[in-house]
């Protein structure tokens, strides 16, 4: 089966990028014609061949092809002339409406991925389904807030989704020049957007998008979150156990005081395997020592929690996420329902 990937990035996110890239390889099946679409402003020579070499090429019995599109400065200048509201991201975050444009007419669908994604399926049901879409995506932590609807003027009822993981229909991306009017919208609302390229997609493909099961994208937040919980008690198992796509959105492992997911060791697992990155491992010990450094200065009062000192302090409050504290979470939602 033909699967086409796309991911946006640059030199700073390879490292990243490789295990994402390595785990779509991992779980190909034999016979499968894997695509995958890298667009960047920049990606040194070294670096390409460390992502055709450590996460596509060791995979036998399955074609993988990489292509690299470096963005041309015109292109680049239209995202960068948005205002300055819809770039407090990376400017990357935009380049994935450029897909439609970029890759040819032979590619019809594409799924879109962060660096911060694992797939830890072949996504055949995926790549298969039905799509009279637009988007195909799973639900964002947004989608349960009132306000997400009330800043960006459509109704709760069309939902709201997850850019991350984006499941695309180029054929009618083309058609319907969704790009132009993504692009039109950021120009136009710029005061209204918190989460830029997201909350256009969202608003721009309100009732032109499929919602995906969560098993295709799902947040590691939503394992804290009970509303969604509440909404998807049956498969809450299946996530736990056997994800088909993970998204570390908040907690990503590289990252020590993010790294909290009962899914981190499968990241872990396929970053060892690369063997090459010690500067990521590096990180995670200093963040360790920062951590707790921090921790300790906290608790004799040296300074606040709140204070600037305290780096990223909304994540200490993130307790780790464990099977056995999710399971107490849909034990009491179920009694509630009986």
């Amino acid at each position: 089966m033909r699967k086409d990937f796309a991911l946006c990035f640059n030199e700073k996110y390879v490292p990243y990028a490789c295990v994402t890239l390595k785990s779509i390889a991992e779980h190909a099946k034999d016979g499968d014609d894997v695509r995958v679409h890298i667009l960047s402003d920049y990606i040194s020579e070294r670096n390409k061949k460390r992502l055709e070499c450590y996460c596509l090429n060791n995979i036998k019995q399955v074609r993988v092809n990489c292509e690299f599109h470096i963005i041309d400065s015109q292109l680049d200048d239209e995202i960068l002339e948005l205002p300055p509201q819809t770039l407090i991201w990376t400017k990357l975050a935009w380049y994935r409406i450029l897909l439609p444009d970029l890759l040819g007419q032979d590619v019809r669908r594409v799924l879109y991925l962060d660096c911060d994604v694992y797939v830890n399926d072949d996504l055949d049901s995926l790549f298969a389904m039905d799509m009279d879409k637009s988007i195909a995506a799973c639900l964002d932590t947004e989608a349960y807030k009132d306000e997400t609807y009330e800043r960006l003027g459509y109704e709760s009822r069309y939902r709201y989704v997850c850019s991350g993981v984006l499941l695309m229909n180029l054929d009618r991306w083309r058609e319907k020049r969704i790009a132009e009017k993504l692009l039109d919208f950021a120009r136009s609302n710029a005061g209204r957007i918190k989460y830029p390229d997201q909350d256009a997609i969202n608003v721009v493909c309100k009732d032109d998008k499929i919602i995906l099961p969560p098993k295709y994208g799902v947040i590691v937040q939503f394992f804290r979150f009970k509303e969604f919980i509440n909404e998807h008690l049956s498969e809450m198992k299946e996530l736990m156990l056997s994800p088909k796509i993970i998204h570390f959105s908040g907690y990503q492992p590289w990252y020590y005081f993010k790294d909290k997911s009962m899914h981190s060791h499968l990241w872990w697992k396929t970053f060892r395997s690369l063997r090459a990155f010690p500067k990521v491992y590096a990180m995670y010990v200093f963040y360790f020592f920062f951590y707790w450094l921090k921790r300790l200065l906290i608790a004799f009062g040296f300074i606040k929690p709140e204070s600037k000192y305290c780096m990223l302090g909304w994540y200490y409050n993130h307790p780790r996420i464990r099977y056995d504290e999710v399971m107490k979470n849909i034990n009491s939602l179920k009694e509630k329902v009986i």
